[in-house]
């Protein structure tokens, strides 16, 4: 990454995902995500995770899978890689026929960004939304860096 790096950036993932929470019941669907991010230095950021569902059959919920994340980002930048790690919290709405899927519990995760120029990167990301019932992704997806507009007084 370089120093004129902005600060803000958001991402797009698609992937896999599965279900599996502890009373029973599992399934694998479709993923999508979207991430919102800003970057305190080139190796500490924070990030927050929206995501759901999308395949036909709902990996046997009622409604789907719903989630969002708060979490922290540890960032081992290269030349035109970047490597990271995540760690925080995570609510996951996944409602089964006879079990309540619904639950609130610490998430993790890793990922690779392989920079393309210096705003925009191809991302690989495995996230872990929970750690007694899970929501497992893993997806692509691209990422880009933007600057805030700044206010200016007059």
């Amino acid at each position: 990454m370089a120093d004129s790096q902005p600060l803000q950036y958001f991402g797009v993932f698609g992937g896999d995902a599965r279900i599996q929470p502890d009373e029973g019941g599992r399934g694998n669907t479709s993923n999508l995500n979207f991430k919102l991010g800003y970057s305190f230095s080139d190796f500490l950021g924070v990030e927050l995770h929206i995501g759901r569902d999308f395949s036909r059959d709902r990996a046997d919920t009622e409604d789907g899978v719903q989630y969002a994340a708060a979490l922290v980002r540890g960032n081992l930048p290269f030349d035109r890689i970047n490597v990271y790690g995540l760690l925080g919290l995570a609510s996951v709405n996944a409602d089964f026929a006879n079990i309540d899927g619904s639950y609130t519990n610490g998430a993790v995760g890793v990922g690779v960004e392989l920079y393309g120029n210096e705003r925009t990167a191809l991302g690989i990301e495995l996230m872990q939304y929970g750690f007694q019932d899970r929501y497992r992704t893993a997806g692509v997806g691209l990422v880009h860096h933007f600057d805030w507009p700044r206010f200016r007084g007059r």
